[in-house]
């Protein structure tokens, strides 16, 4: 039996640990957590270096004898990560390690550039996970201009932008990514297809061993997708919102030269054989049973489907009247159903997103101070860990670089220039580390972050969501709480079903 660390997952040194890391994978890949971020000892990573497609017994050999430990303890620790079926958090000095699904599979997979035990060499220890030292994932949004002009666009258009960014320092910043330690790159629009050197970036991106994944709605041609193929481009998404011609125009704003347009790059990346996957908004203008069922009858007449994800718009931040754009509600149960009955027969994975959107009630002035303080633990305990400014950056076709593909422009939020700084500059400019380490007294007044006594537990590591409180409140309300945080004031904008 041939074993390996699992190819979607990376090690990263970091202060006084090792990160395990994942890789972005298809949002139907079940077979390892992409989004896993943890601290692992730099011993187990010492281990885990030597796990790289050889024979079992030969690496539980060359571990014991390299690493002066007995091979008893090595197969224990290997055994327990060979294809392990969920996430293993083993304890030390009370702090929970972080071994995700699959971390070792039965592969022999060598990486082209293998690790080697030195690599995690350590002078101290400090397991906690924290910011990390240098960013470990990053976007570059290489235009905001797009293709079409949809009725949801949840992006910043006030400003159209081309990228501003000489092609040369391009290439220096993807350089420095990977000497870094980035892990996943992505790159995205507007529409990355009107960018002049596409062909170049793309090229640059996969010979750095990253993979964008590219979400077009741009229609391709044939030369298009054929250069697509040649340079092995994995996958491709295709943002296809209905095959009701009538409607399309409408949720797109474009004519009927598009119409047929989109529908032929189907075509092209099937003759190529690219994987494709395909995203679907539910809107005001096609929240039916007949939008749906249209879809899934054109993408039924190809083989090169991976898989196809419907979900209901959420709310923008720049067009604030949702009521104009937002889904049917009260035709949405039907299309759940729908899109389930279609699951049932379909030749292509369907990921079911048609969930309504819910916004966290907020605490009534009935209720005590002791409830709201319970409720306030439980919601800290409970919340997602943000990677904003914890774990990765965005760069906009400015240089400016913010903490957040929502945020764009917002001048609180832009943390430094790729034009005049490099990557690891900016993560560790004092406007980053100001931002992440934000103090009560920071908050203004008004806003019951100011007198929060959970503030340091909230703020710490997962800190919040500016985005949606942005959304919530307003520009000028970035110092709010989370929308979802039981002390939050109710919202000025209707952004619930």
């Amino acid at each position: 039996m041939k074993i390996t660390l699992n190819p979607n997952y990376m090690l990263k040194n970091d202060d006084g640990c090792v990160l395990l890391l994942g890789k972005r994978l298809l949002a139907d890949d079940e077979s390892n957590d992409d989004s896993v971020m943890s601290a692992i000892h730099p011993f187990h990573a010492m281990i885990l270096s030597f796990v790289n497609g050889d024979e079992y017994d030969d690496i539980l050999d060359k571990t014991s004898e390299q690493l002066q430990i007995s091979r008893e303890k090595i197969k224990k620790f290997i055994d327990s990560l060979i294809e392990n079926n969920k996430a293993i958090g083993p304890l030390y000095k009370n702090i929970q390690l972080g071994f995700p699904r699959n971390t070792i599979i039965k592969s022999d997979y060598k990486r082209p550039n293998p690790y080697k035990p030195t690599d995690f060499e350590y002078n101290y220890l400090d397991v906690r996970l924290k910011r990390h030292k240098t960013p470990s994932h990053a976007i570059l949004m290489i235009t905001n201009k797009c293709a079409t002009d949809c009725i949801y666009c949840y992006a910043d258009k006030r400003y159209p932008v081309d990228c501003k960014i000489p092609f040369d320092r391009i290439k220096e910043i993807i350089a420095e990514a990977k000497n870094i330690g980035i892990v996943d790159f992505n790159l995205i629009g507007g529409e990355v297809f009107l960018y002049k050197q596409w062909k170049d970036l793309l090229k640059l991106y996969l010979d750095y061993g990253y993979n964008p994944a590219l979400s077009v709605k741009y229609p391709l041609t044939e030369d298009d997708v054929k250069y697509l193929a040649d340079i092995k481009i994995p996958h491709i998404q295709i943002s296809l919102d209905t095959v009701i011609p009538e409607h399309l125009k409408q949720i797109l704003r474009v004519n009927d030269e598009y119409v047929n347009r989109i529908q032929k790059t189907f075509e092209y990346l099937e003759k190529y054989k690219i994987v494709t996957t395909v995203h679907t908004i539910i809107n005001r203008k096609n929240s039916s049973t007949e939008d749906i069922v249209s879809i899934y009858e054109f993408l039924s007449k190809f083989n090169n489907i991976r898989y196809w994800f419907p979900e209901i718009v959420s709310s923008s931040m720049y067009l604030k009247d949702f009521d104009l754009y937002k889904a049917k509600i009260k035709n949405l149960k039907q299309m759940q159903d729908c899109v389930d009955k279609l699951k049932e027969m379909s030749s292509f994975n369907i990921i079911n997103g048609l969930d309504k959107v819910e916004i966290q009630e907020n605490i009534t002035n009935a209720e005590t101070q002791e409830h709201i303080d319970r409720m306030t633990k439980e919601w800290i305990n409970n919340k997602a860990l943000c990677s904003g400014n914890f774990s990765g950056l965005y760069i906009l076709p400015t240089g400016d670089v913010t903490i957040c593909e929502e945020l764009y422009w917002h001048p609180h939020f832009i943390i430094g220039n790729v034009l005049t700084q490099s990557l690891e500059e900016i993560w560790n400019s004092e406007k980053a580390l100001s931002l992440f380490n934000i103090r009560p007294e920071d908050i203004p007044a008004d806003s019951v972050c100011s007198s929060c006594k959970e503030f340091d537990e909230c703020r710490s590591i997962k800190q919040i969501c500016y985005r949606e409180l942005i959304k919530a409140y307003g520009d000028d309300k970035w110092y709010y709480p989370d929308v979802n945080c039981p002390k939050a004031p109710k919202s000025m904008y209707n952004i619930s079903y």
